[in-house]
């Protein structure tokens, strides 16, 4: 991701998602030595998806995944998360982690099949409506198959 997506992104950012990441924000990432961010292009510079992630030591934190709703159901999340597991893996990170909403079931069931496991909750974590966020981990190993 760079600075001439932002607008398409954070457009679809606010399409999707009650707490947002704003433009400022997505810049300021950018520019975080510390923070990866992607996007899942077509030729003509359409944007699919998008998703990043940020890291101190040997954790990880997935920020966000999102993909356009003319997209779903065509592999794309799957493909952006085994990206950041990758390189998360090859940036020497141990643990990856994230935030879902508790009434997001489809977000969890994907997590969970791509190894996450809920590790514990954050009351009141969102707005918008309010509600728990479900935190998710998983666990690095060097060995790891992720099906790339």
């Amino acid at each position: 991701m760079d600075a001439k997506h932002i607008d398409t992104v954070a457009a679809l950012e606010s399409e999707y998602f009650t707490q947002l990441f704003s433009k400022t924000l997505f810049l300021q990432e950018l520019k975080n030595p510390n923070a990866l961010y992607f996007v899942d292009c077509l030729e003509d510079g359409t944007i699919r998806g998008y998703g990043g992630f940020n890291f101190v030591a040997d954790e990880g934190n997935i920020t966000t995944i999102l993909t356009a709703s003319q997209y779903r159901r065509k592999g794309i999340a799957g493909r952006l998360l085994r990206m950041q597991i990758v390189l998360c893996k090859t940036l020497g990170i141990k643990q990856l982690h994230l935030e879902v909403r508790e009434s997001n079931h489809p977000a969890r069931k994907f997590y969970i099949k791509h190894g996450f496991c809920e590790v514990g909750r954050r009351i009141n974590y969102y707005d918008k409506p309010r509600e728990d966020a479900i935190l998710m981990t998983l666990e690095l190993y060097d060995d790891d198959n992720i099906g790339l």
